[in-house]
């Protein structure tokens, strides 16, 4: 295994990780000619932080979760979404190899779209067009590079994607999930295909179900509470991108 490549992974993940954080903060509030170009600032005493503030999770430890400036709260949201890139993006590179090198960069691209839409979904209860609509036709474009799939089963996945989630907002009447999920299964299926789609969904779901049993156990959520879908479906996109292969494999075994 070569630690130090995947060690480099992991940092750059910590990088990717604060400039979502970033990103997903300014395209809510639109200022998306600011996402690439912008100095960082304080979302509320909108002071510009100092490179010593950007430290990705060294800083809020440092700071104690607070603004340098304001001394208000900073959400644990943000150091959170950092160490989850890090990891996802580490575990990425483990897992593809560097065999590869347009494959693995092919799928920590998608890793941190998931993580983006996990995030957006997480802190604001939608899942912005913006990036999971270009995210779902560059996945079908892709798809004619032959790096994960071909363009018939590209294809075939995102109408199963889209179609299985318009088919669920449909039939609960917009209650159970919106039309943001029906883009993030564009998304996916468009990535996977439909098998991998089936397993991103599978993955999702017993995590989501887990997640709220847990959570309405602790008395934190009712049985009728809304959760964000987003981060499960991310979840369940990155396991895979990594594993759907094999998992697929496995469960054919049984027939």
């Amino acid at each position: 295994m070569e630690l130090i490549p995947i060690f480099g992974i992991g940092i750059f993940g910590l990088a990717v990780g604060s400039f979502t954080n970033a990103a997903v903060y300014r395209l809510k509030i639109c200022e998306i000619k600011s996402i690439f170009f912008g100095r960082s600032f304080c979302p509320r005493c909108k002071k510009t932080l100092r490179a010593r503030d950007l430290i990705p999770l060294a800083s809020f430890l440092l700071l104690r979760g607070r603004c340098r400036f304001c001394r208000k709260k900073i959400s644990p949201h943000y150091f959170w979404v950092e160490l989850a890139t890090a990891v996802a993006f580490g575990g990425v590179a483990v897992f593809t190899g560097f065999a590869d090198l347009a494959l693995l960069s092919w799928n920590l691209f998608f890793t941190a779209i998931f993580i983006f839409l996990a995030s957006f979904d997480f802190l604001f209860g939608e899942i912005p067009d913006e990036v999971s609509l270009p995210a779902s036709l560059l996945a079908f474009l892709g798809s004619f590079l032959a790096f994960t799939i071909a363009p018939c089963e590209s294809l075939i996945g995102l109408l199963a994607g889209g179609g299985f989630f318009a088919a669920i907002v449909l039939i609960s009447n917009g209650k159970w999930m919106g039309g943001g999920d029906i883009r993030f299964g564009l998304l996916l299926g468009a990535l996977l295909g439909w098998q991998g789609f089936a397993i991103a969904v599978f993955a999702a779901s017993f995590l989501g179900s887990t997640v709220g049993v847990i959570q309405i156990l602790q008395k934190k959520k009712k049985l009728k509470s809304a959760l964000p879908f987003a981060p499960f479906l991310a979840a369940g996109g990155v396991a895979a991108i990594l594993f759907a292969e094999e998992i697929w494999e496995w469960y054919l075994s049984f027939f």
